[in-house]
């Protein structure tokens, strides 16, 4: 009987001993963790705003392009305006034309600093319409109409009207309506100089089409 237990007590020392050397033992470190992402959600967004920037700027870049090309003519558009901004620029030096409408006003200048003017007319006229002082064509027929009194830098009685003719602040000249029949006459001495100027390309009073 002893025998017996001796012998199923090593047979179960035994078998525990196989078990035992059967098993894997895993020596190798565990995983390391993943590396977090450098920087983490606000580098990338910093990252996406740097990919995107350069698109930014050659957009600004075209929109300065265009600006310039706005502000200016191309050297062929400049070469084909010159001939007719060279007429304009000759015209603008007098202004001679004829009113047909109903009134009466008398005016006179020699400047803006010495002038007068007494009267209401409106009118049709023809003739060289005087100075532009922009950008425009000046046509040799339109409307015109002026109401009030001026002497000077003094104005009195003198509506806002959008067919008052205009006039260059350093202009000569005089003007008359009597009863249906007007005339204005002028001469511009700072468009004699943007005339010449006109010549080799410098326009000083900035009328250039």
């Amino acid at each position: 009987m002893a025998r017996t237990c001796i012998a199923a007590l090593v047979l179960g020392i035994f078998l525990a001993g196989c078990a035992g050397s059967g098993a894997v033992v895993d020596d190798s470190p565990p995983a390391a963790a993943a590396a977090p992402a450098t920087g983490g959600p606000g580098l990338h967004a910093e990252t996406l705003s740097a990919e995107e920037e350069p698109d930014g700027q050659e957009a600004a870049e075209e929109g300065e392009d265009e600006g310039a090309e706005e502000e200016g003519h191309s050297f062929g558009t400049a070469l084909l305006l010159y001939l007719p901004n060279r007429l304009f620029d000759l015209l603008d030096v007098v202004r001679a034309r004829v009113r047909v409408g109903p009134g009466l006003a008398v005016d006179a200048r020699v400047t803006e600093l010495a002038d007068v003017y007494a009267g209401a007319y409106t009118s049709a006229f023809v003739g060289i319409p005087g100075p532009r002082r922009e950008p425009k064509i000046n046509w040799p027929v339109g409307g015109e109409s002026r109401a009030g009194v001026e002497i000077s830098e003094i104005v009195t009685d003198k509506p806002k009207d959008d067919n008052e003719p205009r006039y260059d602040p350093l202009e000569i000249g005089f003007g008359a309506q009597i009863l249906i029949i007007g005339f204005a006459v002028g001469l511009a001495p700072i468009e004699i100089v943007d005339f010449i100027t006109g010549l080799v390309g410098i326009d000083i009073v900035g009328d250039d089409l």
